[in-house]
């Protein structure tokens, strides 16, 4: 009998976000499921970030996490790259190091530096490409000729893969690999725990609820989202969630407007909530909006699609590798920016209201199973 040669892996890893604040959602998310999967492994993980800018963005401390090591610095991002290639320097064993999202311009060269560094010490190193359109919007032929050194470069829709492809010496060190999604955690909550969820945060307990989950930020374009509801005139509750305590920044500022210029009483804006208070949230609606201009591939678009929430939004990269993964089912995305077919989109769910797509969706799920991507991960950039 053959016997059957097991990768190895290495056992140490260094993560890298670019942010690590629980507020701000899809690098968090990225980062922390990726130690924790590392950690059931067995492997030894370690994170360095700068220091959240005001304790107050927060919602549950980022560095109490069981047998995951938060180094953080309290510095700005130009000093923050010194400081890595400063712990690079002293590390003593053989690490993996992952970089979670592109640098701003200004900062990217001491980024790719700190990454190079690694790479020329012994060390693996790797990146995740958070957004489409950031690589090829920020990286130069120069750039690319430090990238190529690396073990690897992860994308996440088949938009960015063509972006990284554009520079040919760094075809084979990519990989589309997608966000990882617990479908055990994220799936419908039963009637009786939904009408539960639903009084615990106030909501009329037999309405329609769309949800709008994330960043009040101009990319994630809410108003949009607001002309679409007030234009579809459905009856309902729509529900966004992921805003500042106090609403106070200019976006929400703005949204709170536009509400009141549209007369829209049935728009319900609570703060964002830590992730493990998440899947009860999904657990509430029965559909989700998104009208982002731009994604990666949207960590709250893959819990609602894992929770079986029809899909509305725009057709934009990243939200087509979703669709696409789950066959279309329940999917309504049309032309960016077109908010008289986004109306449409939500007066199309709303009549198939109180249907759920989870099961239909199932057997699509595997694929994004934190196991199987994290593998993933480790055959490209840290196979021994």
């Amino acid at each position: 009998m053959k016997s059957i040669k097991q990768n190895t892996y290495l056992d140490n890893y260094v993560l890298i976000p670019k942010y690590y604040f629980p507020i701000m959602g899809g690098l968090q998310n990225a980062t922390i499921r990726l130690a924790d999967n590392l950690v059931s492994r067995g492997k030894r993980v370690s994170i360095l970030c700068i220091k959240p800018y005001n304790n107050a963005v927060t919602l549950n401390n980022p560095v109490n996490h069981d047998n995951i090591n938060v180094n953080q610095f309290n510095c700005n991002r130009e000093n923050f790259w010194n400081n890595v290639k400063r712990e690079i320097m002293k590390q003593n064993q053989l690490t993996c190091y992952i970089a979670l999202g592109l640098e701003y311009p200004e900062y990217l060269d001491a980024q790719i530096e700190a990454l190079i560094l690694a790479k020329e010490n012994g060390h693996h190193t790797g990146i995740r490409i958070a957004t489409t359109g950031d690589f090829i919007n920020r990286i130069t032929k120069q750039h690319a000729m430090s990238l190529k050194k690396l073990n690897g470069i992860i994308v996440l829709n088949d938009k960015m893969q063509e972006e990284v492809a554009s520079f040919e010496c760094l075809t084979n060190i990519s990989k589309l690999i997608p966000v990882m999604i617990d479908n055990k955690l994220y799936k419908p909550l039963m009637n009786t725990a939904k009408l539960r969820w639903k009084k615990h945060y106030n909501l009329p307990l037999d309405s329609f609820v769309m949800l709008w989950n994330g960043r009040i930020a101009e990319r994630k374009r809410p108003l949009d989202v607001i002309m679409s509801w007030a234009n579809a005139g459905i009856s309902g509750i729509l529900w966004f969630v992921g805003n500042d305590e106090n609403m106070s920044k200019p976006n929400e500022q703005l949204l709170l407007r536009r509400i009141k210029e549209k007369k829209l009483t049935n728009v319900v804006i609570r703060k964002a909530v830590p992730e493990s208070s998440m899947r009860y949230i999904y657990g509430c609606a029965d559909a989700f909006i998104t009208a982002s201009s731009v994604e990666g591939m949207s960590n709250s678009m893959m819990e609602a699609s894992s929770v079986g929430l029809p899909i509305i939004g725009y057709n934009i990269p990243g939200n087509i590798d979703i669709a696409k993964m789950f066959n279309r089912i329940g999917f309504y995305l049309c032309d960016f920016a077109d908010t008289a077919n986004l109306a449409n989109c939500i007066t199309q769910v709303y009549k198939t209201f109180p249907l759920n797509y989870r099961e239909e969706r199932e057997k699509y799920l595997s694929q994004v199973e934190p196991s199987a991507i994290v593998t993933k991960y480790l055959d490209l950039i840290a196979k021994v």
